[in-house]
């Protein structure tokens, strides 16, 4: 963002000459002086004078630079309502860089200029790759409200030769949300698209609009076998947002035979929380896959159910030795968000307070702390030897975490109980 677009967000006294001028011109002219406050100020006063500033800053993208231009995109996007009629005259220039920028502008606007649906809409089909772009990209903001641009966008998103530019009706469509329901045909055939992009925001789109269409899970779910790892994380998160109606689709895909499908599912699964608690079990079976990913993800899932996978623990501890660290660090997260019941895996957490790995030394250090306040001495012990491999801020932090859960849990416990704990920090 320039120094400008900043600016118009604060306050000020305005220079008397400039404050007062209504010589749109010359105020356009001051936007490239070289005193930072002179334009700053020129800005603010272009945007009071409104609709009698708009079309001669619209005039600003057929020959002044490239910052002065950017200057005018977000000017005209601040004046806001007032520009909309030399907006969109200006959408229907025969100079591309004018309809680019009058486009752009539209994306800086705070209000949702409905009245410019239309003409934007009709934009879509601008020859320039540019200005079908920021037109979209401006549907997409007005929201709902633009509803009949629906089938201009969806014919982006099925024919544009611009991956940018179907990306955008993607994410557009998905935007508009359930009034966009007829262009679902459209995205579940864009999760196929040649661009990765394009894939994974339609599959956020898809369950934008139709979140509870167990069809359009299945259809999103087929991205979590894409040789990308980034493709399949954004269609685990797309999935992880429709809740519990996913849960019958990613339980059974725990048991896919590919192991990027398995691990896909249990990541989609971990961002659920607790209402992934219904997949304990198949969560539980996958802990001793060969997969390194798919027995962490596993894991990662068991953490973000808590309490209620208490019966993974027996699982969970053997994997506190496994060869991969990020096995182990997992395994160690999800024993510590399992609580006191994890407590017989104290022992091999305390072991894992020396692990080579930093990550799975601090996961050790919290899970000691959050199975059971007794572990107090163990932590200790640790900050008393030598080992260059004690994460020492670590373990300070878990022994507050110790000192102030048995502070909220004294008026809860006997004189005996809490001086015994006490007595063991």
């Amino acid at each position: 963002m320039t120094l400008l677009a900043i600016a118009l967000t604060g306050t000020g006294s305005l220079g008397a000459e400039i404050s007062q001028s209504n010589d749109v011109p010359y105020l356009i002219k001051q936007l490239s002086n070289e005193i930072e406050n002179v334009r700053i100020q020129a800005g603010r006063r272009l945007i009071v004078l409104g609709a009698a500033a708009a079309p001669s800053l619209v005039d600003t993208f057929r020959h002044d630079t490239e910052q002065e231009k950017r200057d005018a995109v977000v000017i005209l996007g601040s004046i806001g309502e007032p520009a909309l009629p030399a907006l969109i005259a200006a959408l229907g220039d025969a100079d591309p860089g004018v309809r680019s920028g009058a486009a752009e502008a539209f994306g800086y606007t705070e209000t949702k200029l409905i009245g410019a649906v239309p003409a934007l809409t009709k934009a879509t089909r601008d020859p320039s790759v540019a200005v079908r772009g920021f037109a979209i990209q401006a549907l997409g903001k007005i929201g709902p409200q633009a509803a009949s641009s629906v089938p201009g966008l969806t014919d982006a998103l099925e024919h544009d030769g611009s991956p940018e530019v179907r990306k955008a009706a993607a994410e557009a469509i998905g935007l508009v949300g359930e009034a966009a329901l007829s262009a679902v045909p459209a995205l579940r055939a864009a999760l196929d698209d040649a661009s990765d992009d394009v894939k994974a925001v339609a599959a956020g789109a898809l369950v934008d609009i139709s979140p509870t269409d167990q069809n359009v899970i299945a259809d999103v779910g087929k991205l979590l076998a894409n040789n990308d790892r980034n493709i399949r994380a954004q269609a685990a998160f797309a999935i992880s947002r429709t809740g519990e109606v996913a849960l019958p689709f990613l339980i059974e895909a725990l048991a896919d035979g590919r192991a990027t499908v398995r691990a896909g599912s249990a990541y989609a699964l971990s961002l659920m929380g607790t209402v992934s608690s219904p997949a304990t079990a198949a969560l539980t079976l996958l802990l001793t896959d060969t997969d390194e990913l798919v027995r962490s993800s596993a894991a990662d899932a068991l953490a973000a159910i808590g309490t209620s996978a208490a019966g993974s623990v027996d699982k969970l501890i053997p994997m506190l030795a496994d060869q991969v660290p990020i096995v182990r660090a997992s395994a160690a997260q999800a024993l510590g968000s399992i609580g006191p019941k994890a407590s017989p895996a104290l022992a091999r957490l305390s072991d894992l307070l020396n692990d080579p790995v930093s990550a799975v030394r601090q996961a050790a250090t919290a899970a000691l702390a959050r199975i059971s306040p007794t572990s107090g001495p163990v932590l200790l012990r640790a900050l008393e030897t030598t080992n260059d491999l004690i994460d020492i801020s670590g373990i300070a932090f878990s022994l507050s975490s110790i000192a102030t859960s048995l502070q909220d849990q004294s008026g809860q416990m006997s004189d005996r109980d809490l001086a015994e704990a006490i007595a063991l920090l």
